[in-house]
């Protein structure tokens, strides 16, 4: 695929400076916040510039594909892909190999994905515009003759979650202490599971055990649709992960799902907010994607925008921290993807951006498992027409 040269729109793109957002905060603050935002990597070497090849390519019978979640499989890497054709897709990385396939796994399109890791078992939660959660089991583990991991269906269709009265655009996992769960016999055991979207614009907090699944609370407050939730783990036994949600109503919230309520609101982002992003460490930052084709850089705990990010021309619909948290991936409907440094607080243009990355409108955008079988620092996008591809650093 063809890397354009900087163009009229790379020289265009700017950071604007500071500026405050609307913040509501609950009578009890986020806990232990820390005084300031995008330091963790202050002593860290400065980033080197990257390119991007692809590493291969996925075409899924020309329907979209909206839902991409990463199985961290050891050192192994698996990619969940969801369809507007209704097939949930295990597909192994870097080959590109379909290891498993369920077809009509809804009975409409899937328009997300998300995993959780329990040993050598997978937990698979989908959502659908048949208004449906649905999770099921997958095993992994062992190698075919050519040393591949093998995925095999355990216990089929697990558990189908009701409830929902418009599409399920978005699932996440709470975020858990994996060690914790991984003592339990069960995948879904102790786990704990969110999902939103159209209806009700509810958050719907469900606990899941051996015996299904049940809702557990509704944390209510976005006033339109939920068009993504985002979870990333404490690191700390006992405290609960952070949970963001970016609404069509022009918010950002933070959960505390214990609690059962939102913490803080940010409002006044000047745009339709459609996507967001937790970055791996407890900075008090997260990346808001707008329908302007602007992304932001927050800081939660001044409320304050760090980076207004100017370079889409559409959306920008789905956004991804790396896996250290040192850098940004947007792309957007446009067709182009862009990678941004985060602690380059003077930069005005994205480090790497790849205008022709895909012909279509991109829907989805996320980075690879740290240590696993695909090269560090590798990323998975998909688009409108189906296409699906696994970008290398080069």
């Amino acid at each position: 695929m063809e890397r354009r040269a900087a163009s009229s729109r790379e020289a265009a793109a700017a950071v604007e400076p500071l500026e405050d957002l609307d913040v509501r905060r609950s009578a009890s603050p986020l806990a232990a916040a820390p005084p300031t935002v995008a330091r963790a990597h202050a002593r860290e070497p400065p980033l080197a510039p990257l390119r991007f090849a692809p590493l291969c390519h996925l075409l899924s019978e020309a329907t979209a594909v909206r839902a991409l979640a990463w199985v961290d499989a050891g050192d192994s890497a698996l990619l969940l892909v969801g369809t507007n054709a209704r097939k949930l897709r295990v597909v192994r990385a870097p080959d590109g190999i379909v290891a498993s396939e369920r077809e009509g796994h809804h009975a409409g399109s899937i328009y997300c994905v998300a995993a959780a890791v329990s040993g050598t078992t997978v937990l698979a939660a989908t959502g659908s515009n048949d208004k449906l959660v649905k999770l099921i089991t997958l095993g992994i583990g062992g190698r075919d003759g050519e040393g591949r991991v093998e995925v095999t269906s355990r216990l089929g269709l697990d558990m189908v979650l009701r409830g929902h009265t418009g599409t399920v655009r978005t699932v996440c996992f709470d975020g858990s202490d994996a060690e914790q769960l991984d003592a339990w016999s069960s995948p879904s055991q102790g786990r704990r599971l969110l999902s939103a979207g159209a209806g009700t614009f509810a958050v719907r907090l469900w606990s899941l055990d051996e015996a299904g699944g049940r809702q557990a609370a509704e944390l209510k407050g976005h006033t339109a649709a939920v068009f993504e939730l985002r979870a990333r783990r404490s690191g700390r036994r006992g405290v609960d992960a952070r949970i963001a949600s970016a609404s069509a109503d022009g918010t950002v919230r933070l959960w505390d799902i214990r609690q059962k309520r939102s913490t803080l609101t940010l409002d006044g982002l000047g745009s339709t907010v459609c996507s967001v992003a937790l970055p791996p460490t407890e900075d008090g930052l997260l990346a808001i994607g707008c329908t302007d084709g602007t992304a932001m850089l927050v800081d939660t705990v001044g409320g304050r925008v760090q980076r207004r990010l100017v370079f889409h021309k559409h959306e920008v619909r789905s956004l991804d921290f790396s896996q250290d948290g040192r850098r940004l991936f947007t792309s957007s409907f446009d067709g182009a993807l862009a990678v941004w440094h985060v602690d380059d607080a003077a930069g005005v243009t994205p480090a790497t951006s790849l205008l022709d990355a895909h012909r279509n409108k991109i829907l989805q955008v996320r980075t690879a498992p740290r240590e696993s079988s695909v090269p560090r620092g590798s990323f998975v996008s998909s688009d409108a027409s189906g296409v699906v591809t696994m970008w290398r650093p080069t």
